[in-house]
């Protein structure tokens, strides 16, 4: 069983960073926009009946981030980054909505993030 987790979250992570996107596991001091952040959402991990068989559906926090150099600018390439990111996701992988755009700093990065929800079938 863990390493259908552990599968399923290498898969996804390796596919966001095919879009060309630095992607990480769990926020680190320096990071390089445009970047992902995938960690686990609450609940992780659930199990659901289909027919007689169990399925896990595992969820995801992705947070999506660009450079804050500019604002119009930070929002215009946030923008391009959720469509890239919207259109070109594997089918079995359930998109949430994407949150209200906010400033973070990160080290010494200030950034413009969204986050989203994705739940995957394993």
């Amino acid at each position: 069983m863990a390493n259908r987790l552990s599968d399923a979250r290498a898969a996804l992570k390796t596919t966001l960073s095919a879009l060309g996107y630095i992607v990480y596991s769990a926020p680190v001091e320096t990071m390089s926009p445009p970047c992902l952040i995938l960690v686990p959402a609450s609940p992780y991990a659930s199990i659901v009946t289909v027919g007689s068989s169990p399925k896990m559906i595992l969820s995801f926090q992705v947070t999506l981030c660009v450079a804050l150099n500019d604002n119009q600018a930070a929002l215009t390439n946030l923008d391009a980054m959720i469509a890239n990111v919207s259109e070109n996701l594997p089918t079995g992988i359930r998109v949430g909505d994407f949150s209200q755009p906010k400033p973070v700093q990160v080290g010494p990065n200030e950034l413009l993030s969204t986050d989203i929800q994705f739940d995957v079938t394993i």
